[in-house]
């Protein structure tokens, strides 16, 4: 599957994702040191999950997101974990530059959820990928 990275100022709130992740296939790595995160962003993560609450205490991590390399963005699916938005409200995503919301009462269904988001992550980049596929053969 990949490897996860988990963002958040609660260990519990972590632990439960990562316990998820795990039996889902992912390699899983858990950060709140803000100083630890800007170079993690740009590692090779397939997922990064992030709590509003993180974001809440250190605002300059959505910015740090927002100003990554397209290829990083691309290849990544940023996932906002909400306490006061419901889950896969496109419009909050996109406000704020991430691929898909969760809601917290939402992540006993988290495996489920990630199955849509990654067959819609999927699907957007499935033509940007086909080119660049095409253009590397020639």
């Amino acid at each position: 599957m990949g490897t996860a990275l988990i963002i958040a100022n609660h260990d519990l709130e972590a632990k439960d994702i990562s316990k998820t992740l795990t039996s889902m296939g992912y390699g899983v790595d858990i950060c709140n040191q803000e100083g630890d995160i800007a170079s993690k962003l740009s590692g090779n993560y397939t997922l990064i999950l992030i709590t509003e609450d993180y974001l809440d205490t250190h605002p300059n991590i959505e910015e740090a997101i927002l100003n990554l390399p397209q290829k990083i963005r691309r290849n990544t699916m940023f996932i906002l974990i909400s306490n006061r938005h419901k889950t896969l409200n496109p419009f909050v995503a996109f406000l704020r530059n991430f691929n898909a919301v969760i809601n917290l009462s939402d992540l006993p269904r988290l495996s489920e959820i990630l199955s849509i988001v990654t067959d819609h992550h999927n699907e957007l980049y499935r033509g940007f990928k086909k080119i660049r596929e095409e253009e590397e053969f020639l």
